[in-house]
């Protein structure tokens, strides 16, 4: 569970969970590896939301996220 962002490396893994619709990015990894043999260094950065209704901007939880996301950027990788 997100609390309020969360930043991971991701590895190559073929799990076969692909679909004609979605494929998760270690098999993305994975496939690279397997026909270029290379796979590039990723990062996954998962915010966490609030509301999904089709609007214009983020609810006030949702900013509040992406600016501890952003601040840790720049603090720590910038």
């Amino acid at each position: 569970m997100v609390l309020s962002f969360h930043l991971e490396q991701v590895e190559p893994k073929m799990d076969f969970s692909f679909t004609s619709h979605a494929i998760s990015i270690s098999s993305i990894l994975a496939t690279c590896q397997h026909c270029f043999d290379y796979a590039p260094e990723v990062s996954l950065l998962t915010i966490k939301g609030y509301e999904w209704n089709l609007q214009l901007g983020l609810t006030e939880q949702a900013k509040l996220n992406l600016n501890a996301a952003t601040d840790f950027f720049k603090e720590h990788l910038l």
